[in-house]
């Protein structure tokens, strides 16, 4: 038993205050060490820091960290690293810039924004594409989602037509001013396969255009993010009413094998997987509990004024988890019918063919059709003549 009862209280109290000292220094500087820390501190400290509490696993009275962070953010750290000050740098001239009201408030900066921080720093890189990965970067360090969608409804989107009438205003309804999204398989571009790609858009040269921009993670050295070959980009403008004829238009198909038509398969499928992030219908999720992605807000503080502040840390995004689930049944009935078919009948069991479909609400007295609200929806493979149809429709559960 304690003699002194007020030094005994003191020293708890200071191995407490050092115990969250310490965990903050685990969390931000030492990611790849592992600490034993009491329970209590793990308490304490776990209600105040985002980076811990989104980085770290708990179980019982210790934790397990991944030692390694996601690609996308190793990239946006040796970006930092190898540039000092350029995060800052670009926050504020974005600043300066958004003071004038020159752009959208879905488009986070142009590229224009960057490129007399480069011409200033007078780097050696390739001007161009280094405006593009600091542009495209500095939109993604705000809220630095990492979408992962399902496999099933990966391929499934990958084969969606994106044809019909499917408006180009649709994509500035994304859920963030820049994601990051992991490919699957190997898609090839002419730097590598690439292992993820980062999206945002900005205002076109043309009235009402977009441009949409992609920078494909080829999966080289981290180290060498800032080199020419690191990183594929392509950017495309579109325009009009129709995101079909859009692309016809950007991409001209032609016979044969051409550059165009490279460029085309290469946007298609991401286009695919932004397009259902947009729509009305899309099954987002984070760790296994419905939820959708925002984007940050502005905070009053006392001294600095409003402020900004980008994520802690990156945030994983699932999508697709009780869609792909259901599609992947739908799949299986529909093959276990299609053997077991009696002849004779006049329509075979099958799937449908996904497709994006735009939904018109809205009053319709007095209100021009190209006045009225347009939400885009995903219409999945519908099953046809089997017996259970409604169990596709059952499992999906639409996010609001």
């Amino acid at each position: 038993m304690c003699e002194r009862p007020d030094r005994c209280g003191l020293a708890g109290l200071a191995f407490f205050y050092i115990g969250i000292w310490l965990d903050f220094l685990f969390a931000c500087k030492l990611r790849d060490a592992v600490f034993l820390i009491p329970n209590f501190t793990i308490r304490a400290f776990r209600s105040t820091s985002r980076v811990y509490r989104d980085e770290c696993f708990w179980f019982g009275s210790g934790f397990d960290v991944s030692s390694t962070p996601h690609r996308a953010r190793q990239a946006l750290e040796e970006i930092g690293r190898q540039l000092p000050g350029i995060w800052a740098e670009l926050a504020a001239r974005r600043e300066r810039d958004m003071a004038c009201g020159s752009w959208p408030d879905w488009c986070f900066a142009p590229l224009r924004t960057a490129t007399p921080i480069i011409t200033e720093r007078g780097t050696t890189f390739d001007h161009p594409l280094l405006c593009m990965k600091l542009t495209g970067l500095a939109a993604w360090r705000m809220s630095q989602g990492i979408y992962r969608v399902d496999p099933t409804l990966y391929k499934a989107l990958a084969e969606t037509a994106l044809d019909g009438d499917i408006p180009v205003d649709v994509l500035l309804r994304m859920p963030e001013w820049a994601v990051y999204i992991e490919l699957q398989g190997d898609m090839a571009t002419l730097r590598g396969p690439a292992q993820g790609v980062w999206v945002w858009m900005e205002p076109g040269s043309a009235p009402g255009a977009v441009l949409v921009c992609m920078m494909f993670d080829t999966g080289q050295a981290i180290e060498n993010i800032l080199n020419d070959g690191s990183m594929f980009p392509l950017c495309f403008q579109l325009s009009g009413s129709s995101l079909a004829a859009s692309l016809d238009a950007t991409f001209p198909k032609a016979e044969g094998e051409n550059v165009h038509g490279w460029f085309r398969a290469a946007a298609e499928p991401v286009l695919s997987i932004l397009l259902y992030l947009c729509s009305a219908n899309a099954d987002v999720s984070k760790r296994a509990v419905t939820a959708y992605p925002v984007r940050p807000q502005v905070v009053h503080t006392r001294r600095r004024g409003a402020r900004m502040y980008p994520a802690a840390g990156a945030t994983p995004w699932d999508v697709g988890v009780r869609l792909g689930a259901a599609l992947r049944i739908a799949y299986a009935s529909a093959a276990a019918q299609r053997n077991d078919d009696a002849p004779g009948r006049s329509v075979m069991p099958h799937l449908r063919r996904a497709h994006f479909h735009t939904v018109v609400s809205g009053p319709m007295k007095n209100v021009a059709l190209a006045s009225r609200k347009r939400s885009l929806r995903w219409m999945p493979p519908i099953a046809v003549n089997l017996p259970d149809v409604d169990q596709l429709l059952a499992t999906i559960k639409p996010v609001r």
